[in-house]
């Protein structure tokens, strides 16, 4: 992609990759961005109907192992390249009172068996599962809900630091290390060491994080950063 003069029309992009708008008749539309060399790859939106458990987890279903939908993003920069508008009530296999999922597939157009997927900056579901991998994970557009914002108090957080030293037993339950933990307590904080907390220590606390009130954590990265302690080092 040549970045001084970028090939995509990006005019209006949405921060979460997704934007709902209304054509020139008043009805609901809703867009998707997706920022890719469509001189390597072919991208395509999946979209996938939601269900919730009793304890208000999303998750997405799947019809036949597949997606319900698929769309092709345009990629003529002259027609919007990077950008498709989807009328959700003409994709009949969305069909979900919570609302919907979706995620990007990336084919490669020299190996078409070279597939990979993505997520944007929306609400996910599946974080917290296997870092390491994006196809397990997918954006969320609730119902009636903001996709970005949500009321009530926030909390920021280095989850390095913030409680080091819970691990996954063999139960699959956070439990305490507690030689990890006090090693971490007898530290000093530096810019460059490291105290070993991580996504279990942040599950750990979920509850208590709740009864504070906590509507919503943000956290410094989770990269490969080996020199720094905040992970901004990337």
């Amino acid at each position: 992609m040549n970045i001084g003069k970028s090939n995509l029309n990006l005019n209006g992009v949405s921060f979460s990759g997704h934007k709902k708008t209304t054509d020139t008749a008043g009805y609901d539309k809703h867009d998707f961005f997706y920022l890719y060399d469509v001189n390597k790859y072919k991208c395509e939106v999946e979209f996938y109907s939601i269900q919730k458990d009793k304890n208000g987890n999303l998750s997405i279903k799947e019809v036949n192992g597949k997606p319900a939908e698929t769309v092709a993003l345009e990629e003529d920069s002259r027609l919007g390249g990077g950008k498709v508008r989807v009328d959700l009530k003409k994709l009949y296999g969305i069909e979900s009172t919570e609302g919907f999922a979706y995620r990007y597939k990336l084919t490669d157009k020299k190996d078409k068996k070279n597939v990979s997927y993505a997520f944007d900056n929306g609400n996910v579901i599946g974080i917290f599962s296997d870092l390491d991998k994006s196809d397990n994970k997918f954006n969320v557009v609730l119902n009636n809900t903001a996709t970005i914002n949500k009321n009530g108090p926030m909390q920021l957080i280095m989850p390095d630091e913030y409680y080091p030293g819970v691990v996954r037993g063999n139960d699959g339950r956070p439990t305490i290390n507690e030689a990890m933990r006090s090693q971490a307590l007898a530290s000093v904080r530096t810019h460059a060491n490291k105290l070993g907390g991580n996504f279990e220590g942040i599950i750990k606390r979920l509850p208590e994080i709740s009864k504070e009130g906590i509507k919503r954590i943000v956290g410094t990265p989770f990269t490969r950063d080996t020199i720094s302690s905040h992970l901004y080092w990337t």
